[in-house]
């Protein structure tokens, strides 16, 4: 059983064939750069991001240790008034006792 169409018309259609394919393959290669053009935009946004976060962390640690610093003078400075407090409460206490009773 030989097939009733021609060795040029096989030919032809098989070359069809061919020509629909690699147009397929180019579009889902079109598809397919586009996806990655989106997903390498996408992943410049997350870095940047990334980079933002890893700022932002940096001027919290800077404000943990200025805040950390400034509760040690603050802490040093209560010591001292209260220190100071505690001698005029003396002194105060000594001359209200040392008064004449009346």
């Amino acid at each position: 059983m030989e097939d009733s169409s021609s060795r040029p018309e096989r030919f032809e259609r098989g070359l069809e064939v061919l020509l629909a394919q690699m147009a397929m393959l180019a579009e889902a290669q079109t598809r397919l750069t586009e996806a990655q053009t989106a997903q390498r935009s996408r992943s410049d946004d997350h870095e940047e991001a990334i980079l933002d976060l890893e700022a932002e962390h940096r001027r919290l640690l800077t404000a943990q240790v200025v805040t950390a610093d400034n509760l040690q003078q603050a802490s040093a400075k209560l010591i001292e008034i209260e220190a100071k407090l505690n001698a005029l409460i003396e002194v105060v206490d000594d001359f209200i006792r040392r008064q004449p009773k009346q």
